[in-house]
Parts: C-alpha cells; sequence; structure tokens
C-alpha cells in the first residue's frame, strides 16, 4: 500500500512539474510575430524572452531559416509533430522545411529562445506557391568571367569563394523582351550561413532590408550595363554565422524571362592594369638599351672616321713621297735623255765637220 502511495505520489510530482514547466513556458512568451509569404525580419532578443513565430497559411513548401548574428546559440519549441527532430537543439541557425497541408491551428507556429541577452536574430521565410512556373525560385550559375551567361528565370543566384576578394562586379545584362522595360531589377551581393538557395527570398523581396547592399534599378531599356560595389569584398567582413558570399539577381514580374549576363570581373581589370605596367616597363628598358646601342654605335664610328682620317692622311703622305720620287726619276731620265741626244748631236756635227774638211781639201788638192 505504501510503495503504491509513493507511486502514485510521484506520478502526481512529475505531472505538477510538467504543469509548471509549461506555465513558465507559456508566461515567458513576450512577441508574437507573423511570417510574410516571402521576407526577413530581424529581432533582438534577451535570455528569458520568448518570441512565438506563426507560419503562413499559404498553401505550398514552407522554408523557414533561424540564424543568431551573435555567438549565442538558440533553441525552438514546438508541438508539430513534424518537427521533432528540432526541437531543444541549440545550433547557431535552425532550418525548417515543412508542408502547409500538415498546419493545424494549434501547431502552426514555433518558439524561439536564445542563450545570451543581447541577441540579434534574423528570420526569414519563404514560401514555393507556384510550383511549376518556378518564379519563386533561384537558379543556381556558376562565376564566370568575360563569358555570357543564360539564364531561363526570373531570379539567378552566384554562390562565391569564401576564400577569394571581390570588390566589384561590372556587369551587362540583355533580356529578350521589351516587356520587361519599366520593371524593376533587384541585385547585389548578400552574407548567408550555407549554399541553400530555397531559403533565401527573392531580392526583390528583400530590397528594403538592411542584409546587404543591393540595388534597385529601373529598366529603362532590355540592355544596361551595372558597376555593382560589394560591401564584404574580404573574409573578415562577413557577418557572424554567415560566411557564405553569394551574389543574387531577381526581376519584378509575373512572367517567366529569358535573359543573359556577363561579368568584367576586376580581376580581368586588375591584370590589365599589370599587364599594360609590365609593357611600359620593357618599353622603358628598350627605348634605354636602344640608345645605350646608338650611343655606342656613335663612338665606334667616330672612332673609326678617325682611323680612316689616319689612314688617309698616311696614304696621302705616302703618295707624295712615292710621285716625288717618280718625278725624280722622270727628271733624270729626262736629263740621261737629252744627254744623250746631246752627245748624238754632237757626233752627228762632228761628223758633218770632218766630211766638210775633206771636201775642202779635195777641193784644193
Amino acid at each position: 500500500m505504501k510503495s503504491y502511495q509513493i507511486f502514485l505520489s510521484l506520478i502526481l510530482f512529475f505531472l505538477l512539474a510538467s504543469l509548471t514547466n509549461e506555465q513558465e513556458f507559456e508566461l515567458g512568451e513576450i512577441e508574437t510575430i507573423d511570417l510574410p509569404v516571402n521576407g526577413i525580419s530581424k529581432k533582438t532578443l534577451s535570455k528569458n524572452d520568448i518570441l512565438k513565430i506563426s507560419f503562413n497559411k499559404e498553401i505550398g513548401l514552407h522554408f523557414i531559416r533561424l540564424i543568431s548574428l551573435t555567438e549565442a546559440n538558440i533553441t525552438i519549441q514546438t508541438n508539430n509533430s513534424k518537427l521533432a527532430n528540432l526541437i531543444n537543439i541549440e545550433q547557431k541557425s535552425i532550418e525548417i522545411k515543412i508542408d502547409s497541408t500538415e498546419f493545424t491551428a494549434q501547431d502552426g507556429y514555433v518558439n524561439l529562445t536564445v542563450s545570451q541577452d543581447n541577441t540579434q536574430v534574423e528570420i526569414s521565410s519563404v514560401v514555393w506557391i507556384n510550383h511549376d512556373e518556378g518564379l519563386n525560385k533561384y537558379e543556381i550559375k556558376n562565376y564566370s568571367i568575360d563569358t555570357e551567361e543564360k539564364v531561363e528565370n526570373n531570379n539567378f543566384i552566384i554562390f562565391l569563394d569564401n576564400e577569394q576578394d571581390y570588390e566589384k562586379f561590372d556587369m551587362k545584362f540583355k533580356f529578350n523582351d521589351s516587356e520587361v522595360k519599366n520593371k524593376n531589377a533587384t541585385f547585389g551581393f548578400i552574407c548567408l550561413p550555407n549554399k541553400s538557395p530555397e531559403y533565401i527570398p527573392l531580392a526583390k523581396y528583400i530590397k528594403n532590408i538592411e542584409i546587404g547592399n543591393l540595388t534597385d534599378h529601373n529598366i529603362s531599356d532590355i540592355e544596361f550595363e551595372q558597376k555593382i560595389i560589394n560591401k564584404f569584398p574580404k573574409k573578415e567582413n562577413r557577418e557572424t554565422n554567415k560566411p557564405v558570399l553569394a551574389f543574387i539577381f531577381s526581376v519584378d514580374i509575373d512572367k517567366r524571362q529569358y535573359f543573359s549576363y556577363s561579368i568584367n570581373s576586376e580581376i580581368i581589370n586588375i591584370f590589365l592594369i599589370v599587364s599594360i605596367v609590365i609593357a611600359l616597363v620593357f618599353a622603358v628598358i628598350t627605348f634605354f638599351l636602344i640608345r645605350r646601342k646608338q650611343s655606342a654605335d656613335s663612338n665606334s664610328i667616330e672612332g673609326a672616321e678617325g682611323l680612316l682620317k689616319g689612314d688617309k692622311e698616311e696614304g696621302e703622305g705616302e703618295g707624295k713621297e712615292k710621285e716625288k720620287e717618280e718625278k725624280g726619276e722622270n727628271e733624270k731620265e729626262e736629263k740621261e735623255g737629252d744627254e744623250k741626244e746631246e752627245k748624238e748631236d754632237k757626233v752627228i756635227n762632228d761628223e758633218n765637220a770632218e766630211q766638210e774638211e775633206k771636201k775642202i781639201e779635195a777641193a784644193e788638192n
């Protein structure tokens, strides 16, 4: 009998404890928010605060993400049996995927608590209503430079390398349909906890929320260019618990759009600048080498001219001496010729004189 009474006492004790805990949980609730179909909101909570988050009752798939933007952990409580695996788990971010057909009036919410005071929590909600149209989804594209990329949806996302720096994108967009004129396009860089695009509201729904540096652009022509600055260029600039950098784009029109874009990244610009600098350095070096060679050639020519001048003068001296010698020889030959001629004339004259004498003697005899 005593053991039976003890057993009943224990049951009553645990029941009372359970009711007390549930009552404390209910009494701690301070605020209720209704999630939009697509959007992001931020709340700052203290350790004892409870935030009741009501699900949207739109028919479709719901993707809800809760992120602590500090070092604190977050915890959720709910009566929805589909989320039993997430209850009482303390972590930096929690993702909830649920079909709206599984909601009831009693369990269409979660209660969120935090482990530290002054914890800022980011709450995002995405509902896929038009599954076939896909207008609420991001098309995942690869990062490519100076290449035309085609998009077959109104929205795309590029997940970027976490270890690389991206200061800006110089982008060009080209739409196929003129119906896009006077519509708004929203784009820019954003920090995320992971690479799950289904949990990211479209850029057109979050353009007025300070979660990145999104630009809202009115499309006046089917082709336009835009320079987009990134305020998270380096890894250390990115938000706590949101290390993944991505570029998102969406156009606010209810009809599927086909378009293309291309990126002229700063890496190409730096490459071009470096190439130009290297070319200039080589040009300067080549210029000085040519000048140096020209100076050396000039000195060589002057030396050669000096040598030629010396050779010429020497040659002229030798020529003059040779000419003098030749002239002396000619004069000697002429003198010898004259003397010989004089001797011959003398012989002839002597012979003539002798013959005259003989004629005279003959005449006298």
